[in-house]
């Protein structure tokens, strides 16, 4: 009798042991795999920043590009859209000529950047929202919004314009208010991430 009791002593203490080491070993990999998702994350969001970033000095580019090319009209043809020569003396008269209010896509052709109004449809949730607005990678590993790349992409990039104050019109306002919004999804969470930057730009030399 004593001589099972130690047996039935001796294989408990074996379970035991075999249930502590196998919490240890899924604690660990559990650590390891939440250490993954975070260098994931954090991986992803320096280039969404960096993405958004690109955005804001595209268009604070245009606009100082916009000062070189039409000098003799500065006030007029600031937030011309695509160098559109049009706008000189024109004072925002011709809405075709400007950046409007809304949503846009920006990529570079050649030496300069250029900007593409898209519609807004819902959110990133969306699958033409996503389609609109995505951001790929080109065979140099550099992010475009081209239309002509189509390598999977991982993140979006919303460009939304506004005027602060306007007259008749939405793009004679004084002030052009620029975010840039960029989402993407990961592995290190069910939700989407998001980075919004801002900036204001004005008809004036800052």
């Amino acid at each position: 009798m004593k001589k099972w009791n130690k047996k039935a002593t001796s294989i408990i203490e074996v379970l035991i042991i075999l249930l502590i080491v196998t919490m240890w070993i899924l604690w660990a990999f559990n650590l390891f795999s939440n250490g993954q998702k975070l260098s994931v994350n954090m991986e992803n969001k320096i280039q969404a920043i960096n993405i958004a970033r690109e955005a804001i000095e595209a268009v604070t580019n245009i606009r100082n590009t916009n000062w070189f090319l039409f000098s003799s009209d500065n006030s007029s043809c600031w937030n011309s859209l695509n160098y559109n020569q049009n706008c000189i003396w024109d004072n925002h008269a011709d809405s075709t000529f400007y950046i409007s209010s809304g949503s846009y896509i920006v990529y570079s052709s050649g030496s300069k950047w250029f900007l593409e109004k898209k519609t807004v449809s819902w959110d990133y949730k969306d699958s033409s929202y996503r389609t609109n607005f995505k951001v790929n990678k080109t065979a140099s590993w550099f992010f475009t919004q081209s239309w002509w790349i189509d390598f999977k992409p991982l993140f979006t990039r919303e460009l939304e314009i506004s005027y602060s104050w306007v007259w008749a019109n939405t793009f004679s306002g004084s002030q052009m208010i620029v975010k840039s919004k960029v989402f993407w999804s990961d592995s290190s969470s069910k939700k989407p991430h998001k980075v919004i930057l801002s900036t204001i730009l004005t008809p004036w030399r800052d």
